[in-house]
């Protein structure tokens, strides 16, 4: 494993901008990117914690895999680097190189079965036979504008998705820097729907999220705590459930996670960038126009005061103290002086501080759900939420935002402006730093209109 995190300060001071970050939890660390030259002795800490557990589940499966000790995997993964697979055989990684028009004979030899007594298919899981006369267009074109229906037919578990960035408002599939985002409006109109339905008997949340705003993680907390109350509901988490995501994960009553999960972040970090310096170096004289006491605080042509500072500061430690309360409801066992101000742990590490009651992937968790129900396997169904948009709901979408009559400088041109600078950046960087520039931008966006979000550290990697 190789990480390379980005640390701005002195550029950022180079280039006139002041960024004013306020962090609460001395090893939350998403300020210091912009904050600091060099991370600080905490968030080098947490960080190499969270890789030697990383490493150390990868070491585990491939020793247990290959029958491998330590010094045998350290010497198989030397002479592995870069190397083609005769050596990967040699040192006991692959079991054999095999070109592919050869698999089905190599298999047939392995298997000890007769030569042309295997057969290969395809298979795609759910797929069903036309259910219209698809010679008919009107037909066709009624199928597909359709609303999509999510109700049960027979007893069911439903699977709620919060995978991406948390957002006020509506989920958005792709925004211009191509993220997708789960909004808590959204969430909250399917977990109604789900507590309305008698056939739905449980509830996984498979959460997959950094997080993002704390004005909808509470949201979607709510309306978990709101859901839990009629029916049980359970945590699956996938990659990550930091910041937000965790938010969202206390409201379950009991949570599954994968030995390299990325679990916690329990911390708050917001603030504004200074545009002062900029804007004195580019010769552009802002005119302010208030109304209201507050009016100013997020102005970007003026810095905070220390007196602003220090309300400001106030007002997160409020946000922080509610998140860390729905942390303490949610999960009674856990202590926070060892678990929260930011701290990252794997799932492993999470189960042994309380943040996570069990190893296991979404399958696992919903059939132990099914059995705790005593649903019989195989005669219920697995409804994902929330439901898929109708294509009249999707073309609406893409109409209002690229087939509208604007002014001259509407929003056909800005967006269009969105979609290049960020198509030019995702060119620099490349396709697998893309995603983690990306949701850094995404969130540091987000303090345009939310001057506190609940959002983990990004990081960028390289080969």
């Amino acid at each position: 494993m190789y990480m390379e995190e980005m640390y701005l300060a002195d550029t950022m001071s180079w280039a006139g901008l002041t960024p004013q970050m306020v962090q609460i939890g001395d090893y939350k660390g998403a300020n210091e990117e912009f904050m600091r030259s060099a991370p600080s002795p905490q968030w080098e800490q947490n960080i190499s914690g969270l890789l030697d557990g990383l490493y150390g589940n990868v070491r585990r499966h491939i020793m247990d895999g290959r029958k491998m000790d330590d010094a045998k995997l350290d010497e198989a993964m030397k002479q592995a680097w870069m190397a083609l697979g005769d050596t990967g055989t040699k040192v006991g990684l692959l079991d054999a190189v095999v070109d592919l028009p050869d698999l089905t004979p190599h298999l047939e030899k392995s298997l000890s079965v007769p030569a042309g007594s295997l057969a290969w298919s395809d298979y795609s899981p759910g797929e069903e036979g036309m259910t219209f006369d698809s010679a008919n267009p009107f037909a066709l074109f009624s199928k597909l504008t359709k609303e999509p229906s999510t109700a049960p037919a027979r007893e069911s578990l439903a699977i709620v998705y919060i995978t991406g960035p948390i957002i006020d408002g509506d989920s958005q599939q792709a925004g211009f820097m191509g993220e997708a985002s789960v909004g808590s409006d959204t969430l909250r109109r399917a977990l109604s729907q789900i507590e309305d339905e008698p056939l739905i008997k449980g509830v996984v949340v498979r959460i997959d999220s950094p997080g993002g705003s704390a004005t909808a993680s509470e949201v979607i907390w709510q309306g978990l705590n709101r859901l839990q109350i009629k029916k049980p509901v359970w945590v699956s988490v996938g990659s990550m459930a930091a910041s937000g995501g965790y938010y969202c994960l206390v409201g379950a009553q009991k949570v599954y996670v994968n030995p390299s999960s990325i679990v916690g972040s329990i911390g708050v970090v917001g603030g504004k960038v200074s545009m002062t310096g900029l804007y004195d170096k580019l010769k552009i004289h802002i005119h302010g126009r208030e109304r209201g006491p507050m009016g100013r605080m997020l102005a970007a042509s003026t810095p905070w005061t220390e007196q602003e500072q220090a309300l400001v500061r106030t007002k997160m430690q409020e946000t922080y103290d509610l998140f860390a309360k729905r942390v303490s409801d949610g999960r009674r066992e856990i202590d926070l002086s060892k678990t929260a101000e930011g701290r990252l742990f794997t799932g492993a590490a999470a189960i042994k501080n309380r943040m996570a009651d069990k190893l296991g992937g979404l399958d696992d968790c919903l059939a132990d759900l099914g059995a705790e129900l005593k649903l019989t396997p195989g005669e219920y169904e697995i409804l994902e939420y929330p439901g898929p948009k109708s294509l009249r709901e999707v073309l609406g979408g893409f109409a209002g935002g690229y087939l509208a009559a604007p002014d001259v400088a509407g929003k056909v041109a800005e967006k269009a402006g969105g979609q290049m600078l960020f198509g030019a950046v995702r060119e620099l960087v490349g396709p697998r730093q893309w995603p983690q520039v990306r949701d850094q931008l995404s969130a540091l966006m987000q303090l345009r209109e939310r001057p506190v979000v609940l959002t983990s550290p990004r990081v960028v990697l390289v080969k």
